[in-house]
């Protein structure tokens, strides 16, 4: 119990020292895209990072945890292997789209909230490569890939 509880704090203070990285990559890529909001976190629903920061943990946290449902769903039921992206279009034509990926075993959802008619899968790739430069803890965020 005592291992779970020091991996947990070592954990939290990790996300502590990348966050200001992963804001810096997260309002670039933001800018770049002309993304509306930003939100990273591990697919347990532990948010690394949020652009704008008024964005609510607990709607990121409920977002994750929906999705996850949704892929496992999808993945045993329709048998896809790997699901790598989850996208909602609202009826005002805004997306949410929602990227998986994996870095050292451990899995991460970034979800961004995009205007209508805006590409969007080559920005939040690069900024995916920034992303795992910085969890390696080899980069400075510079945000680009």
């Amino acid at each position: 119990m005592k291992s779970m509880a020091r991996s947990r704090m070592n954990e939290l203070q990790t996300v502590e020292t990348t966050r200001p990285r992963f804001e810096q990559t997260l309002r670039a890529m933001n800018q770049k895209g002309r993304f509306q909001s930003a939100v990273l976190a591990t697919m347990d629903g532990l948010p690394l990072a949020t652009v704008p920061s008024s964005f609510d943990a607990e709607t990121t946290t409920a977002m994750v945890s929906l999705v996850r449902a949704l892929i496992n769903r999808v993945y045993h039921q329709l048998h896809l292997a790997k699901v790598d992206e989850v996208s909602l279009i609202g009826g005002d034509g805004k997306r949410l789209v929602c990227r998986y990926f994996t870095h050292d075993g451990e899995d991460f959802l970034l979800a961004v909230i995009a205007p209508p008619d805006q590409s969007y899968r080559r920005v939040t790739t690069q900024a995916i490569r920034a992303i795992k430069v910085d969890i390696s803890g080899q980069g400075h965020g510079s945000g680009q890939a």
